[in-house]
């Protein structure tokens, strides 16, 4: 698995969860994290933390259903 295969899955998904791609790629959050760093950085990518927006963040659940990639087309 490589950047553009991020890529790749992330465009055919339009919205997806961080725990999701885990699931896709069979990675940790923290292994992919960097990765997803590089297309935020270019301005390929938004992240979305609906942490505290859909719950009372009291972080005893699984925090990659909370993070949210979008593909940003205009990047």
């Amino acid at each position: 698995m490589g950047l553009l295969d991020l890529r790749k899955y992330i465009q055919e998904n339009g919205k997806i969860s961080l725990r999701d791609i885990c699931l896709h790629f069979q990675k940790t959050p923290p292994e992919l994290e960097p990765m997803l760093q590089i297309w935020m950085n270019k301005g390929h990518l938004i992240k979305e933390d609906i942490t505290l927006t859909n719950c009372g963040g009291c972080t005893s659940c699984d925090q990659s259903l909370n993070i949210f990639y979008t593909w940003n087309l205009l990047g």
